[in-house]
């Protein structure tokens, strides 16, 4: 298995690459899923400096929340889910 340190290097490298435009978010985050493979989570949070907690990415951002009511089932008509 790599150094932990020289892995926290190639992450900071790919951070700056996401600052200079280089990758774009989506990329940036399939490069760091694919460099933290097999590690534990232990590892994790030592690579990344802080524990991610549970349910979120790894870069730290927030999922997004459900917003409201769900749509209307596909086949069934509007008046089966009232709206408040």
């Amino acid at each position: 298995m790599q150094d932990l340190t020289e892995l926290r290097g190639m992450i900071q490298r790919l951070k700056r690459r996401l600052v200079d435009g280089e990758l774009d978010a989506a990329a940036f985050q399939q490069q760091l899923e694919l460099l933290m493979v097999g590690l534990s989570a232990a590892e994790r949070e030592s690579v990344l400096g802080t524990p991610a907690p549970a349910g979120t990415p790894i870069t730290g951002t927030p999922l997004p929340q459900s917003a409201g009511t769900p749509y209307p089932s596909p086949g069934r008509p509007a008046a089966a889910h009232p709206s408040p």
